[in-house]
């Protein structure tokens, strides 16, 4: 696992938010790639994708708007985003849609709104790093974030420890 030391709300205060030049976009796709070249060669996840042992997981306001974007909402459905896995394909297509929208038209995107129409373009620029690097087909998303799915893989982990000592402690 990997936690980059920058995420979209720390890129816009370096970048601001119009960041629509091509060059401040890619910018920052080369900073995000610089990271994950390590970790990646430390890690061997190049190797891994290519023998099909990595599930990418998606979560932020990034992925779950992209997966409205794809599922054609109005707006927001936890209910229908969450779990939702999409083709990598589809989620780059929608990613340079955006980039090239104007600011009024990402505006006017459901799910978009004004106050996340630019942070939208870092988020994008961030997942088009990170995309190119480890360029898998599908990626599922999840709205409740990776850390809910953690705690609740060690709850299950100590309830099972649990019923063996219950079991243990019967015999």
């Amino acid at each position: 696992m990997i936690s980059l030391p920058f995420g979209v709300v720390t890129l816009t205060a370096e970048y601001g938010t119009q960041i629509d030049e091509a060059s401040r976009y890619a910018d920052i796709i080369d900073r995000v790639q610089e990271h994950l070249a390590r970790f990646d060669s430390a890690n061997d996840v190049s190797g891994m994708i290519i023998a099909d042992k990595v599930q990418m997981l998606g979560t932020s306001r990034t992925m779950t708007t992209l997966g409205s974007l794809y599922l054609g909402l109005q707006s927001y459905d936890r209910s229908r985003v969450d779990g939702f896995s999409v083709n990598l394909a589809n989620i780059r297509s929608h990613s340079s849609r955006i980039f090239t929208m104007d600011p009024l038209a990402r505006e006017n995107l459901p799910c978009i709104g004004r106050e996340r129409a630019d942070l939208m373009l870092i988020g994008c620029a961030i997942l088009a790093a990170i995309t190119k690097r480890w360029p898998i087909k599908n990626v599922r998303i999840a709205d409740r974030g990776i850390r809910e799915g953690l705690i609740m893989a060690m709850i299950e982990e100590d309830r099972q420890s649990q019923i063996l000592v219950s079991k243990r402690h019967a015999a």
